[in-house]
């Protein structure tokens, strides 16, 4: 589920189906029937979190920023397009920059360039995580995170 285009302002805060939370989880629209009321819930409070990427040399744009949930079990299921895993080419000595993630907690790593989209495989991700920066951020909130590239192995 999206928020159309010229909503941008706006995100989803939480989903539920019949008083059951599934907003971080797929929802099988052939078991909604049934199931009671569908209640969404939007926000036009959005959190940013950006920040600059280093090397030994210094900032760097030869990196890539992956954000992603601390909960391993949000790695995979998550539908075409993950709303709580973020992956971006860092913009030359600008840095990055993530706007709309939901609030929670993540892990932000900051690596080579060329894997940007290392982020599919789960077994990366668990490796990345026990060398990402843990990050909480709230709704409306904006973080300065800065980063140094490590090797994900």
């Amino acid at each position: 589920l999206r928020v159309p285009a010229g909503l941008e302002r706006y995100t989803i805060k939480s989903i539920t189906v019949g008083g059951a939370d599934f907003t971080n989880r797929p929802v099988d629209g052939m078991l909604l029937s049934g199931r009671g009321e569908v209640v969404l819930t939007f926000t036009d409070k959005v959190t940013t979190v950006h920040g600059i990427v280093s090397d030994d040399q210094g900032p760097t744009g030869e990196a890539a920023v992956i954000a992603f949930p601390v909960e391993p079990e949000q790695w995979t299921r998550y539908g075409f397009t993950p709303v709580r895993i973020k992956a971006t080419p860092v913009a030359g000595k600008l840095g990055y920059s993530f706007r709309g993630l939901p609030a929670g907690s993540y892990y932000f790593i900051a690596v080579d360039k060329n894997l940007v989209a290392a982020w599919q495989d789960p077994q990366f991700l668990r490796r990345a995580a026990a060398l990402a920066t843990r990050v909480a951020i709230a709704w409306d909130e904006t973080k300065s995170v800065d980063l140094r590239v490590v090797r994900v192995r």
